[in-house]
C-alpha cells in the first residue's frame, strides 16, 4: 500500500523519541540553567518560556529579536516572577490559615447563639399546631393546618347500601 497511513506513537515510560519531539524551538532555551529568584530555584528556561509568552510575540519574530531585546524581557520577567514569589512569601502559612478559619468558625457561632438568646427573649414562641385528633371535625367551616397536615371540612354523606 502505498498511500497507506502512518501514526507515530510513544510508549508510556519509554524514553522519549526525539522525532515526535521535534516541534520549534524558542531561542533562549534548552539550557539546563538554574537560577534562583527569592529564594527559590527556577529553571532558566522556565523564565525563558514566560518571558516569550508574555512578549506578544510570535515565534519567529521572538527568535529574529537582537539578544539584547530578548535579554531586556527575559530579565524584565525574572523581576516579575522574583516580586510574585515575594508577595507569595508574605501569605500566612497553612497552619496560620486554619487557625484563622477555626477562629472565624467560632466567632459566627458565638453570634449565632447570642442572636439567637436574644430573639428567644424578645418575642415569645408562635402557638404550636394542634393534632387534627383535637379538632371538632363539625366545627370547621375552611381548611385547618394541624400539625399532621390540613383538615379539610367535608359534608356528611350517606353510605352506600353494601356498607350499612
Amino acid at each position: 500500500m502505498a498511500g497507506a497511513r502512518q501514526y507515530k506513537t510513544q510508549t508510556p515510560g519509554a524514553p522519549v523519541n526525539s522525532e515526535l519531539s521535534d516541534g520549534p524551538v524558542i531561542a533562549g532555551t534548552g539550557s539546563d540553567g538554574v537560577i534562583e529568584i527569592a529564594g527559590r530555584e527556577v529553571a532558566l528556561d522556565d523564565v525563558v518560556q514566560g518571558a516569550f509568552e508574555t512578549s506578544g510575540m510570535s515565534l519567529d519574530e521572538w527568535n529574529a529579536a537582537d539578544g539584547e531585546k530578548r535579554d531586556e524581557l527575559i530579565a524584565a520577567q525574572r523581576r516579575d516572577m522574583e516580586s510574585m514569589f515575594r508577595s507569595s512569601q508574605d501569605l500566612p502559612g497553612q497552619d496560620a490559615a486554619r487557625e484563622a478559619a477555626v477562629a472565624a468558625v467560632n466567632a459566627r457561632k458565638a453570634a449565632r447563639a447570642q442572636a439567637q438568646a436574644s430573639s428567644d427573649s424578645a418575642v415569645p414562641a408562635a402557638p404550636a399546631l394542634p393534632h387534627s385528633s383535637e379538632i371538632d371535625p363539625a366545627s370547621l367551616a375552611a381548611p385547618k393546618l394541624c400539625r399532621d397536615g390540613w383538615l379539610v371540612p367535608t359534608t356528611q354523606r350517606q353510605l352506600p347500601r353494601n356498607f350499612q
